[in-house]
């Protein structure tokens, strides 16, 4: 009784498998000509990104540099490039215990290089006027 139990168990498995794999078949045929046309269109889209990415990088750059020549903080309506000064730093090592003491220390103070970082503008709120917002 099992044995035939398991038979049965496997011949339904096996034509389930068959009218599955006939079904995969006819799905690939029905979609091919879609998937064709989703890569080309994913390649274009794909293309298109890489060249806004490299337009913005390059925009950013002139826009840094810019800023950068400036040396203060631009705000445009959507974007502001905020000038950062270099930052100082010290020898630790050279100045431990000492710059308190001893007015020479100056000369272990260095500063790096200026930069610019990206915000993003929050957009003002319009005024009321009369009955319509």
């Amino acid at each position: 009784m099992t044995d035939e139990l398991n038979d049965q168990i496997e011949q339904a498995a096996l034509a389930g498998l068959e009218e599955l794999s006939m079904l995969e078949q006819q799905r690939a045929q029905i979609t091919a000509p879609y998937e064709r046309a989703m890569a080309d269109t994913q390649a274009e889209m794909d293309a298109t990104t890489a060249a806004v990415d490299y337009a913005i990088a390059q925009a950013k750059k002139g826009v840094a540099d810019s800023v950068l020549a400036l040396q203060h903080t631009v705000t445009g309506e959507r974007v502001q490039a905020v000038y950062v000064s270099g930052r100082a730093s010290w020898d630790n090592k050279g100045l431990h215990g000492y710059a308190v003491a001893r007015p020479e220390v100056m000369q272990f103070l260095s500063y790096g290089a200026p930069s610019v970082t990206f915000r993003m503008v929050k957009e003002k709120a319009k005024p009321f006027v009369g009955g319509e917002q």
